[in-house]
């Protein structure tokens, strides 16, 4: 057997490798590194096509799964955190869900270490802001990562930003990134629409006046 059907057939063991090395990287295969073996170029575009062919219905299922893993999946630990410390004020989560070292940087920009320090983030930003909700939108995870589009929004009850009240509500989009250290959430980096929540709030805020 040759050098290259050797390798194949080794990938052949492992779908999930032969997957990640792609139509492009079989090509390279067999018009790279076998092209005497296979004949001129016409029987190796022939050679090229049959393998394509066989790659695709042998290895659809370990495709399935490469796809399973990319959809939406929100790890408990993250949706526990949003429902617990955020939607519903429940501060004792705090110490249930963070590690004791939490790094944090939020979505309205406040960089902070430690579970007391966050607390005290959690409390301005919920006295300013009444019913205030966190909404996960979507959510993928890779080992102990996990990435969220999310909507924050409430109604403006408190100076918020600069902004005097106006009782109107409020929202602004987000991604956050998790990093996740066994039962516990160890680091949070947020990025939030400002500029589109500065914008809200200076309507709001004139229209108040009117």
């Amino acid at each position: 057997m040759s050098r290259f059907w050797k390798m194949t057939a080794s990938r052949a063991c492992n779908g999930a490798a032969i997957y990640q090395c792609s139509v492009q990287s079989l090509k390279c295969g067999v018009l790279g590194k076998a092209p005497n073996a296979l004949g001129g170029p016409s029987r190796q575009r022939r050679v090229l096509r049959v393998t394509r062919s066989i790659c695709k219905t042998l290895l659809q299922p370990y495709r399935a799964l490469h796809e399973i893993r990319k959809e939406v999946s929100v790890p408990s630990l993250v949706q526990r955190f949003y429902d617990r410390i955020w939607n519903a004020g429940d501060l004792a989560a705090i110490s249930d869900l963070l590690s004791a070292d939490f790094l944090f940087r939020g979505s309205l920009g406040s960089k902070l270490r430690g579970l007391e320090a966050f607390e005290g983030y959690v409390h301005t930003v919920r006295n300013a802001l009444a019913d205030y909700r966190c909404e996960i939108l979507e959510c993928v995870t890779e080992g102990n990562q996990a990435f969220a589009k999310m909507r924050f929004s409430g109604t403006h009850v408190a100076a918020f930003r600069g902004y005097p009240p106006t009782g109107k509500p409020v929202y602004w989009l987000g991604a956050a990134l998790f990093r996740l250290d066994r039962q516990t959430i160890a680091e949070l980096w947020v990025l939030g629409d400002l500029a589109g929540l500065d914008e809200i709030l200076a309507a709001n805020q004139q229209h108040q006046s009117l």
